[in-house]
C-alpha cells in the first residue's frame, strides 16, 4: 500500500524524464558550452561516433552530452543527432532537443530510428500530438519492436490506452527481450500509476540482463519516485562497479547518500566524480553538491573551497572577475553561486572579502536582495554600521511588510545610539509579525 500511494503522489513527475538533481537543475547556464560554441571538424570519424553511441548505450547523459558538445562533427550524423535530442530532453533542454531531432530527421527523413526518436522527443518534450506522424512512418518503413514500443508510448501520451496496449503486444511478439520493450512497459506503467507493475517489468528485464546500465539506471529512477532510496543506493553502486567513471550514475549516487543523510559516503563520491574530466556544468553541479555535504558536516573551510572552486570556473566560462570588479559578463545564475560563495566567507567571519565581492554583484545586480542583506551583515561584522544601515534602509524600502529587516535594522540603530528609531522598528516588525 506504501509504494502505491507514494507512486500516486509522484504522478507530478514527467512519464519520461529522470528525476531532478537535488538542488539543482540539469541544465546549468546558457553559458556553458553548447553546439554552437565550436568549431566543426570536417570529418566525423567512426570512433568518435561509436564513443558517443557507447556514452548513449550506458545512459551516461552527463558524459554524453559533454562528448556532443565537444565533438562538432557529430551533428553530420543523423544518428548522433537523434541520440543528443534524447539525451537532451532526459536531461529537460527540451529546446535544444527539439533542434536537433529537426535536424535529425532533414538530414534523414526516411530512417525509422530517426523518425521514432523524433517521435519520443517529440512526446518528452509535452508535444505529444506531433508525435503521431513520424512514428506512423516509422513503422511503415520498419515494424519494429522499438518503434512498436515508441508507438505504445504514443498513443499513452495522447490518452489512447487501448491502442498503447495493441502496440505494446506487438512490441513484445517482434522482440520480448528488447530494452526499448521494457523501458515503454515501465513508463506506461507509470503513467497508470500501477507502481509495482512498474518495478516488476523492469526486474524481469534485469534478471535477463543484469548488468545493462540503461536498465539499472531506470530502475534507480524508479525507487527515488517510490521512496526506496536504500534500492537506489544499491542499484547505483551496481552500475559504478561496472562502469567506474559513469558521471551520471555517481552525480546520483551522491545525492542519494546526500538524502540519506550519509554525507560522509557522499563527500566521498563526489570527490571520485571531481576527479575524472568533467565538462563545466558537471563539473559546477558535482561541487555545488559537494559544498552542500560539507556544510552540513560543518566543515566549512572545505565548504567555501568547493564553493570558490565552482565560482573559478564559472568565471572562466563568463569571462568575469568578482576581486578585480570586473562583472559586466555577471548573470544572475552566476551571482547566485557568488552569493552563497559570500555566505560562507560572511560565516568564516571574512567580512571585508565578502562585502567586496558583494558590491561587484550588487553593480550590475542591484535588485538582488539576497547579495544586499548578505553585505549588510557582513557590514555589521566588520563594524561598518553607516554602510550596514544604508543597506538595511534600501532592503526595508524595498519591502516594508518583512519583520525581520526591521528587526536587523533596529540591531544596527542600538549600535549607533540611535535608540528611538530601533525601539520604533522593533515595533513595527512586532506588529507585522502578529498582524495577518
Amino acid at each position: 500500500m506504501r509504494r502505491v500511494a507514494i507512486f500516486t503522489c509522484a504522478i507530478a513527475i514527467d512519464l519520461f524524464l529522470p528525476c531532478v538533481p537535488l538542488g539543482a537543475v540539469a541544465k546549468v547556464s546558457d553559458a556553458y558550452l553548447k553546439p554552437s560554441s565550436r568549431k566543426a571538424s570536417t570529418v566525423l570519424a567512426p570512433r568518435v561516433l561509436a564513443e558517443f553511441l557507447r556514452l548513449r548505450s550506458i545512459d551516461d547523459r552527463h558524459a554524453a552530452r559533454g562528448y556532443f558538445e565537444e565533438h562538432q562533427e557529430l551533428q553530420k550524423s543523423p544518428r548522433a543527432l537523434s541520440e543528443a535530442a534524447l539525451n537532451y530532453a532526459s536531461l529537460r533542454w527540451f529546446s535544444d532537443a527539439l533542434e536537433l531531432s529537426t535536424r535529425a530527421v532533414s538530414l534523414a527523413p526516411n530512417d525509422d530510428s530517426v523518425l521514432a526518436s523524433r517521435a519520443l522527443v517529440m512526446c518528452m518534450c509535452k508535444q505529444v500530438a506531433s508525435a503521431v506522424e513520424p512514428i506512423t512512418k516509422a513503422l511503415r518503413l520498419k515494424p519494429s519492436a522499438r518503434n512498436y514500443a515508441v508507438q505504445a508510448e504514443v498513443y499513452e501520451a495522447i490518452g489512447n490506452p487501448t491502442a498503447a496496449d495493441v502496440a505494446l503486444q506487438k512490441a513484445l511478439h517482434a522482440n520480448s527481450s528488447d530494452f526499448d520493450v521494457a523501458r515503454a512497459q515501465v513508463r506506461i506503467s507509470k503513467a497508470r500509476m500501477k507502481s509495482d507493475d512498474t518495478v516488476k517489468f523492469i526486474s524481469d528485464y534485469l534478471k535477463k540482463h543484469p548488468k545493462d546500465l540503461r536498465a539499472l539506471v531506470l530502475r534507480s529512477e524508479i525507487w527515488e519516485i517510490l521512496g526506496q532510496r536504500k534500492e537506489v543506493i544499491a542499484d547505483l553502486t551496481v552500475v559504478v562497479k561496472l562502469a567506474p567513471n559513469h558521471t551520471f550514475a555517481l552525480q546520483k549516487l551522491a545525492e542519494a547518500y546526500q538524502k540519506e543523510g550519509d554525507y560522509k559516503s557522499a563527500v566521498k563520491t563526489l570527490h571520485t566524480l571531481l576527479a575524472l574530466e568533467l565538462n563545466p556544468s558537471s563539473e559546477v553541479i558535482a561541487s555545488n553538491s559537494l559544498a552542500k555535504c560539507l556544510e552540513s558536516m560543518g566543515d566549512m573551510q572545505a565548504a567555501l573551497k568547493a564553493r570558490e572552486h565552482i565560482v573559478d570556473v564559472e568565471q572562466k566560462i563568463n569571462n568575469y572577475d568578482l576581486s578585480r570588479g570586473d562583472v559586466k559578463n555577471l548573470g544572475s545564475g552566476f551571482a547566485k553561486d557568488a552569493v552563497e560563495m559570500c555566505r560562507l566567507e560572511i560565516a568564516l567571519k571574512k567580512y571585508e572579502s565578502a562585502a567586496q565581492k558583494l558590491t561587484s554583484i550588487l553593480t550590475v545586480i542591484p535588485e538582488n536582495t539576497n547579495a544586499r542583506e548578505l553585505r549588510a551583515r557582513a557590514y555589521e561584522g566588520a563594524g561598518r554600521w553607516n554602510d550596514a544601515l544604508t543597506d538595511w534602509d534600501r532592503l526595508v524600502n524595498k519591502q516594508s511588510s518583512f519583520p525581520k529587516w526591521y528587526e536587523c535594522r533596529a540591531k544596527v540603530y542600538e549600535k549607533l545610539g540611535k535608540r528611538e528609531d530601533a525601539r520604533r522598528d522593533l515595533a513595527t516588525a512586532k506588529k507585522l509579525s502578529v498582524d495577518p
